[in-house]
């Protein structure tokens, strides 16, 4: 089995700076919770310049942390240790839910953003991030209900998510004779041969019969989770939401000219 080079990031969950960054990132969120919990006290520039520096640090952290694992677990989908320490990291990533809601409606409260953002370098950079936080205020949910949507999606879409993952990644397929994976009978549809390509896209085919219905399961569960936050965060529809969350415009069209329905 072919594996990433991983090396710039980590050597392994065993590397000393893996776990020494993993540590490293409690604290980071532990110093962006204490933040949240006062940013209604003081000055308010200095308050969001300072969350915004302590939140850049952590996810710059945690983003090393996490492509580490992920493209792990890329090569190697039922490895325990890798998905334990997924699941690690998930779990402290969790926390920053409330500092983080805490963070937006702090922003969504402030009536002279405009004029904060054009007084610090700082949020000048971040000055899009912060005025889109301002506009979906909207959609924002009470802090509970953040923190409690957040640890849902753990044991919800999110294992749904990884069951698809692994059952796709494990799945074997049978291409004239040859057990190969799904990866590499889908890489044979780019083949110059016609006949290749016809066989593998057969045999693809046929493979999907061993895991269809857990599958289905599983993107079923996906579905009625984003319906169900769609709707509680009071988009029209998840159609709605992920167009907002893409920045693009309801009215933009297909190269068919047909608006998006």
């Amino acid at each position: 089995m072919k594996n990433w080079n991983l090396s710039k990031l980590y050597l392994g969950l065993d590397d000393e700076n893996f776990k020494k960054d993993a540590a490293s990132l409690d604290i980071k969120i532990t110093n962006l919770v204490n933040l949240a919990k006062n940013l209604k006290s003081g000055e308010s520039l200095t308050n969001l310049k300072n969350f915004i520096i302590a939140l850049e640090d952590m996810q710059i952290s945690a983003t090393k942390l996490l492509s580490f694992v992920s493209l792990s677990l890329s090569t190697d989908s039922t490895n325990r240790e890798l998905n334990n320490a997924m699941v690690m990291l998930q779990q402290k990533l969790v926390k920053t839910t409330l500092p983080f809601a805490l963070f937006e409606k702090f922003v969504a409260g402030l009536d002279n953003l405009s004029e904060l953002i054009k007084k610090d370098e700082v949020l000048l950079e971040y000055s899009f991030m912060l005025t889109e936080i301002k506009e979906n205020s909207i959609h924002l949910l009470s802090d509970e209900e953040e923190v409690l949507a957040a640890e849902l999606n753990q044991s919800g879409g999110s294992l749904f998510s990884k069951m698809q993952n692994v059952l796709t990644s494990t799945l074997e397929v049978d291409y004239n004779g040859e057990i190969i994976n799904l990866s590499k009978v889908r890489n044979l549809a780019y083949e110059d041969d016609c006949k290749v390509r016809k066989d593998a896209y057969f045999a693809e085919l046929e493979s999907y019969k061993k895991i269809e219905k857990s599958v289905a399961f599983a993107l079923n569960g996906i579905k009625k989770e984003v319906i169900t936050m769609s709707k509680k965060r009071k988009y029209d529809s998840p159609l709605e939401e992920t167009l907002e969350n893409s920045r693009i415009n309801k009215d933009t069209k297909y190269h068919n000219n047909d608006d998006i329905p």
